[in-house]
């Protein structure tokens, strides 16, 4: 962009809806055809050539302020815990796990930024939108207190941003944002409860009879031990009947399967 050619082939659909062929150099014209661009304030050229210009109607949209954000993710998450009959003491908890989000954004921004090596270290507001999307999850007969919630609420974040970082001093470093901001927020929870390891949710560990079909609950893994048993227990009906995988599934692959179980099971995973 910037050369001469784009800008007045662009000019040229705008001010006379059409171009010539470049075959027969017939006039084709072009009909029905909305343009809509957008720049990105923070990457690139910063300059849109006015006889360009000229031709768009301009809107100018500013980044939201931390009350808005509040009031949008309040709206959702409020609502899903309201309609789902959640407790009223779990849904008093919406607030502060919002305004945790909020918080817990704007330190990993501010604190992890993009380099070359590091040029996927780029956070936005989507972060926070996939947050609430893996909370959307929870269902009232599961989480009947605060506490596994915001256990959730944490699993969720290091999905979204811990699960990004190369460097085990990195992945620290969000530890330490992460248990400030928990610290925080929800100073009432017992310390020791909130931060136990492991703390992993998965849509397979589930063992009760009153399971829907094709509905799987969202829940917590009781610990390591029952994860890797239900593991060794799912890879042997797969060798049942498929070729035998001889895997070794040791806890690191255990959990980066519980990551892959939790991407492929959104919607558009």
């Amino acid at each position: 962009y910037g050369t001469q050619q784009p800008i007045a082939l662009l000019r040229q659909l705008f001010d006379y809806s059409g171009w010539y062929s470049r075959d027969k150099l017939t006039w084709r014209e072009i009909t029905n055809v909305q343009i809509i661009s957008c720049l990105n304030p923070t990457a690139g050229s910063f300059f849109i050539d006015k006889r360009l210009q000229r031709s768009y109607c301009t809107y100018s949209l500013g980044m939201p302020t931390v009350d808005n954000l509040e009031y949008v993710f309040h709206s959702i998450f409020q609502g899903h815990l309201t309609d789902g009959g959640f407790h009223p003491e779990v849904v008093k908890c919406a607030p502060k796990i919002v305004k945790a989000s909020v918080d817990l954004q704007k330190a990993v921004v501010d604190n992890f930024m993009p380099t070359a090596i590091k040029f996927h270290y780029i956070f936005n507001l989507r972060d926070m939108g996939y947050i609430f999307e893996g909370m959307l999850r929870s269902r009232s007969k599961f989480f009947t207190t605060p506490l596994p919630l915001i256990r959730m609420w944490m699993h969720e974040s290091e999905r979204v941003f811990s699960d990004r970082f190369i460097s085990e001093g990195d992945q620290a470093k969000y530890q330490e944002i992460v248990e400030g901001v928990a610290k925080k927020w929800f100073e009432g929870e017992k310390q020791e409860l909130l931060f136990a390891s492991p703390n992993i949710f998965t849509s397979f560990t589930y063992q009760g009879d009153d399971i829907e079909e094709g509905a799987s609950p969202y829940t917590p893994v009781p610990d390591s031990a029952t994860l890797s048993r239900m593991m060794q227990e799912r890879l042997a009906e797969y060798n049942e009947s498929n070729a035998v995988m001889d895997l070794v599934l040791f806890d690191m692959a255990v959990e980066h399967v519980c990551r892959c179980t939790r991407v492929i099971d959104k919607p558009r995973g």
